[in-house]
């Protein structure tokens, strides 16, 4: 115990886990299998939702300027899509 004492604390937990070495296997045992049984019923969503989802949509058409790109289908397709009960 007089050893301990002087060695300074990150010294100390590591001579304290060499000494108690079965102890700590145990307790790291005991972790895993808590954890195991925990997995079961965990909720886990992959891809969690930060923001409402959002749909971009490229035009290329040959030969119109990007005005009527806007006037003749992108102004269109968006007022179809926001109409539709799909994407309310």
């Amino acid at each position: 115990m007089s050893v301990l004492k002087r060695l300074s604390p990150m010294r100390s937990i590591v001579a304290a886990s060499l000494r108690f070495r079965f102890l700590v296997l145990a307790a790291g045992i005991a972790m895993m299998v808590v954890g195991a049984g925990q997995l079961s019923s965990m909720r886990v969503d992959t891809f969690p939702e930060f923001a409402p989802p959002r749909v971009v949509i490229q035009t290329g058409c040959l030969g119109l300027s990007t005005s009527d790109v806007e006037q003749l289908v992108t102004v269109p397709w968006s007022r179809r899509s926001t109409a539709s009960r799909a994407c309310r």
